[in-house]
């Protein structure tokens, strides 16, 4: 299993699509403030996309922020987790998921895509109310 300076070095230019494909909701993969991928709040999260995957959350005042893994930790991976999946992910790991696990992933993209289908409905909603 390849340590996280590995990883990192492996990974660098590529965050884009490694949170794509790790369930970050394309919206939130934008230079623009948007909705937080992790604490949900609004207008708060910015993506860096820079080499490193850097982001900024404000989270209501007090600002967080960190490279690539730091992402997939604060949208609810574990750091062992994120580890493992971006290894995997980049052909590092040789140590494959088991169905549960890669369940798991799956589960996370699709909640990461209902969760952009509400945003796109409310958003629509409001701009009809106020027709």
């Amino acid at each position: 299993m390849p340590d996280f300076q590995t990883a990192k070095a492996a990974a660098s230019g590529r965050w884009l699509e490694i949170h794509s494909y790790m369930g970050v909701p394309s919206e939130a993969l934008s230079t623009k403030h948007t909705e937080c991928p992790g604490c949900g709040g609004t207008d708060r999260f910015r993506y860096l996309d820079d080499e490193h995957g850097g982001w900024i959350c404000g989270q209501g005042g007090v600002p967080t922020g960190g490279d690539g893994f730091n992402l997939l930790a604060h949208i609810g991976f574990s750091k062992s987790d994120a580890l493992h999946a971006v290894s995997q992910y980049l052909g590092l790991d040789w140590v494959m998921y088991s169905p549960e696990q890669w369940q798991e992933i799956e589960q996370r993209q699709q909640q990461a895509e209902r969760a952009k289908h509400e945003a796109t409905l409310s958003h629509e909603m409001h701009v009809l109310l106020q027709v």
